[in-house]
């Protein structure tokens, strides 16, 4: 068995796709989010939110990786594109909205009286992603997931 032959076997190519994928959208991330605020953010690496979705790329990796291994009718794609589907459902969805909370409750706390118990309390905002930043980790995870398999070809 060859190099790639044994690399495609154990999943080595899914991985790679998937790792790669994560770690150009947290790159990518950070480096728009700190050209918005003219300095470098490196927590940014490792937040959830922003341009583009990391969630997703990584999940559209690991369903493109599959479905070019195995298949795209084989039952292997269709578990990792319905696990996929749910995490971008996620994302946009159940995450944004309690952004979108957060946000709303942080207005409210910072209107209470400064000998409040909840003052200074500061609610995690950036949690989800809007449809844009959701497809984009989508195309980041697809193409990912076809130039490692083509450079493995």
């Amino acid at each position: 068995m060859s190099f790639i032959e044994t690399i495609k076997a154990n999943g080595l190519e899914v991985l790679s796709a998937v790792v790669l994928a994560n770690f150009i959208a947290q790159v990518t991330k950070t480096v728009l989010y700190s050209c918005c605020k003219k300095k470098i953010i490196w927590s940014m690496l490792l937040n959830t939110g922003g341009m583009p979705s990391s969630h997703t790329s990584s999940m559209i990796a690991l369903s493109t990786s599959i479905g070019l291994i195995s298949g795209f009718e084989s039952i292997h794609f269709a578990i990792a594109l319905t696990l996929s589907a749910v995490v971008m459902y996620d994302s946009a969805g159940v995450r944004r909205s309690a952004g979108q909370q957060a946000m709303t409750l942080n207005h409210i706390l910072k209107e209470l009286p400064h000998d409040h118990t909840l003052n200074g309390v500061n609610l995690k905002e950036d949690l989800g992603h809007s449809p844009k930043e959701v497809f984009a980790g989508a195309l980041l995870g697809v193409l990912v997931s076809v130039l490692i398999h083509n450079a493995l070809l």
